[in-house]
């Protein structure tokens, strides 16, 4: 089917005749909105994927715009992040996202110019970040940098900056949140060296790059961590101050003395103005230290999408909008 065709081919449905549909909307001043849903697997991410590809061809944005090569690497960035492979997919998405791809119109005889692209996600699979089933991997980030600390791999991040410090991924490698052996090494190893790429040709300062891996990292590490029992007190736990807790204390800028206060203890309001900090047992402490993990690593992909966000939202007016609602695969 070609754009501007009035007949209809008798074929089955195709992304590029919804993109159509919707381009021909917008051209009559509508906003428009593609839903798409189904089981893992079913290829939404893809044709998510032609969707941009459609609107970036035929609304030509302006001739030195970067836009659609900046499509391509905030895909590239936000699967990183927020796909893992599981029993249905390899490279399945574990969050859903409402894309909203902005148009200036020209006038009204001509398809309306791509200006920008901003994403918000919903419904991250955080359980993911601590847990997985027999044969699923948590998030492709994890094992990327884990694949490319594990071979010493140095990907710079340009700009005359030096390279990449992935030491710190020796030790987080061994988080019981994944398993060493489902790292496929020239896969993750490539991919990792495609993601700095383009979080680079994002404009992601370098500093922000660093940090994101180091929390990265910290996400893993926080899965060594290790709980003990006081002597005769089986209410009350301890955090054993081993190497990964150091690490991970380094990593996020906090004491050792601190964090043991937020994972082994519960705060019990009191009156105004007062509140006592009870002592938990090991079993809630550990429940206590996952769901730390689960938060902080939600956080980060947060972060991840807004800077994403900053590279490709439109700077002008926008006139309208097209939305692309993927939810997220159910198994």
């Amino acid at each position: 089917v070609t754009c501007g065709s009035e007949v209809e081919l008798e074929s089955p449905p195709h992304a590029f005749t919804s993109a159509r549909e919707a381009l021909q909307g917008l051209m009559q001043s509508r906003p428009q909105c593609i839903v798409l849903t189904g089981e893992s697997g079913s290829g939404k991410t893809e044709c998510a994927r032609l969707l941009r590809a459609y609107f970036g061809f035929y609304c030509e944005p302006r001739n030195d715009s970067l836009l659609p090569n900046k499509l391509r690497d905030a895909a590239v960035v936000l699967e990183a992040f927020g796909n893992a492979l599981t029993s249905r997919n390899w490279n399945s998405s574990r969050f859903g996202s409402y894309s909203l791809a902005q148009f200036q119109m020209e006038s009204r005889h001509s398809a309306p110019r791509l200006v920008g692209h901003r994403t918000t996600r919903f419904l991250l699979d955080r359980g993911r970040v601590t847990s997985r089933c027999t044969g699923e991997r948590n998030f492709h980030i994890f094992y990327q940098c884990c694949g490319a600390a594990k071979h010493s791999v140095q990907a710079s991040p340009g700009d005359g900056a030096e390279c990449l410090q992935l030491d710190f991924f020796q030790s987080a490698s061994s988080s019981k949140y994944i398993s060493v052996s489902q790292i496929e090494e020239p896969r993750d190893v490539t991919a990792f060296r495609k993601t700095v790429a383009a979080m680079r040709e994002l404009d992601f300062e370098v500093d922000v790059i660093r940090t994101i891996f180091d929390v990265v990292a910290a996400v893993l590490e926080i899965g060594n961590l290790v709980f003990a029992v006081p002597d005769g007190q089986q209410s009350s736990s301890y955090l054993k101050k081993t190497a990964s807790c150091q690490s991970l204390c380094g990593l996020l800028g906090i004491a050792p003395a601190a964090l043991e206060g937020c994972l082994c203890y519960r705060v019990q309001p009191g009156r105004v103005d007062q509140q006592t900090d009870v002592p938990i047992n090991v079993t809630c402490a550990e429940l206590r230290r996952d769901s730390f993990a689960r938060f902080l690593f939600s956080r980060l992909f947060d972060i991840v999408v807004e800077s994403v966000n900053n590279s490709t939202e439109a700077d002008d007016d926008v006139d309208l909008t097209c939305g692309i609602f993927d939810f997220f695969g159910f198994e």
